[in-house]
């Protein structure tokens, strides 16, 4: 194992690189080591206009890390006896409608692990956050018109919205509302004084800002117009936290609950949560009750990642070696996944490449400079010429995609999609994310034919199968 120092140097020296090159305002890294609390630190800025440095202090919106938050105090409130996860979800709000009767068989435990068939949210409204305390069963009350999209426990596909709902189920099961119940059986419990589900309890002062990239006059990170907050999405998104904070929570659940002589859950419930219920869309990824697992280079990964506007994080457990990691982004434009394998490598004491230039951003500093015909040019020269020196991500080109349809880029939006499925042909996900564009941008036919590519090459394509009935196709 490498020591501390060795950590900080290679990590310092590949981050800064890394940062400077896609235009990353702010990291934010946690490592456990031995069980413990080994090393915390912040690079870069928490906002790029006020150039204040992120510390291991700074806050950040750990998006769907929130999710496993939610599953503990499910499985707290269940070993107390208020809460049976295998039991449907409306004994419990049994105001909760669907448009599909089949809605009544859904079990909190298929919700847990994205086995019910709800569909995922497709608006956040961060642009119109909600405050009140009964925002969030109004917000379920309000889902009668949605279909299930298939039968429960038949198929796996991410649900927010299914989170949002099990929000819910903990307030009415515990009497107090979600974020109440996290705070006070969850986080204080465990020192993380600081971090919160709600944002007016977050100190301004700590505060880091979302960056979004911005595409017009030059490629360049800018700071979001709004922040990811909405009182609605709580359960699956909004939990305020930093590294160090957050480190705590990792070493409890290495602990199988145990940290300071609070005993977050048992062991029955680890039991339970990490043990994989559904194969998901990534290769080699299993899902148990809300974690993901995973093999890597040898060791297993338990780990949630995040994203959302502005923002990008991740937790990662690795149980074998007594170690995790955490880590926060102040964007949401940045390689999650090649990010992580580079610091756990680098943590683990394994061999360390240097970090691989993405295409996706030469494609959007091209595009946004020179045009659409040189940067189709440039991505052709990456693939045939300097393959080894860049990555090619599939889900960075989507995402590049929509950032030019928000700016009312079309051509530049279908442009990009193009080029990604040259190297990804079989990408069920970009041709649902192409028939999406060509509707927005009044291309019916292509857009129906791009939905239907994307069924032909994954059939649970939930958005694909919702976007066809919208128009009249059956499924």
């Amino acid at each position: 194992m490498r020591t501390i120092q060795q950590i900080d140097d290679i990590l310092s020296s590949s981050l800064e690189g890394q940062m400077n090159r896609n235009c990353i305002p702010g990291i934010a890294v946690g490592i456990v080591l031995d069980g413990k609390i080994a090393y915390t630190k912040g690079f870069g800025v928490k906002n790029i206009e006020s150039g204040e440095p992120v510390t291991d202090e700074s806050m950040f919106h750990s998006a769907s890390i929130s999710k496993t938050f939610v599953t503990a105090s499910l499985m707290q409130l269940q070993e107390r006896g208020l809460v049976d996860i295998n039991e449907p979800v409306t004994v419990y709000i049994p105001y909760l409608k669907l448009k599909d009767e089949r809605y009544k068989k859904i079990t909190i435990k298929q919700m847990m692990s994205h086995l019910s068939g709800i569909p995922d949210v497709y608006d956040y409204e961060w642009e119109k956050p909600q405050y009140e305390e009964d925002a969030l069963e109004k917000y379920v009350r309000s889902i009668f018109d949605f279909e299930l999209l298939w039968e429960p426990g038949s198929g796996y596909s991410y649900s927010n919205l299914a989170y949002e709902v099990l929000g819910d189920v903990i307030a009415k099961a515990s009497g107090m509302s979600f974020e109440a119940y996290v705070k006070n059986n969850i986080l204080l419990p465990l020192g993380m004084k600081d971090s919160s589900f709600l944002i007016k309890e977050i100190s301004v002062n700590n505060m880091t800002s979302p960056h979004i990239l911005s595409l017009e006059n030059g490629y360049h990170a800018a700071v979001s117009p709004y922040y990811p907050y909405n009182r609605i999405h709580g359960p699956s998104s909004t939990l305020w936290s930093n590294v160090r904070e957050l480190c705590r929570y990792a070493i409890a659940n290495l602990n199988r609950g145990s940290f300071e002589g609070f005993n977050l859950l048992n062991n029955d419930s680890y039991k339970m949560m990490w043990k994989p219920y559904a194969e998901t869309n990534r290769k080699g990824t299993n899902m148990g009750l809300s974690w993901f697992m995973k093999q890597y280079k040898g060791v297993e990964l338990i780990f949630h990642t995040g994203g959302d506007t502005g923002y990008t994080s991740n937790l990662v457990l690795v149980p074998e070696k007594n170690a995790a990691l955490t880590f926060y982004c102040n964007c949401d434009y940045v390689n999650l996944f090649m990010l992580t394998e580079h610091i756990l490598d680098i943590m683990l004491g394994l061999e360390v490449e240097p970090i691989a230039i993405s295409a996706t951003s030469e494609v959007a500093r091209v595009l946004t400079t020179e045009g659409l015909e040189a940067a189709s040019v440039r991505f052709d020269e990456i693939r045939s010429i300097h393959k080894d020196e860049y990555y090619i991500s599939e889900s960075e080109f989507n995402s590049l995609a929509y950032k030019f349809l928000k700016i009312k880029k079309a051509e530049e939006a279908i442009s990009v999609l193009t080029m990604a499925i040259k190297e990804f042909p079989k990408a069920a996900n970009l041709y649902d994310s192409l028939g999406e564009i060509y509707l927005e941008n009044g291309e019916k036919e292509k857009s129906i034919n791009s939905y239907k590519i994307a069924l032909e090459l994954d059939s649970s394509m939930s958005s694909s199968i919702t976007a066809l009935r919208s128009l009249g196709i059956e499924v």
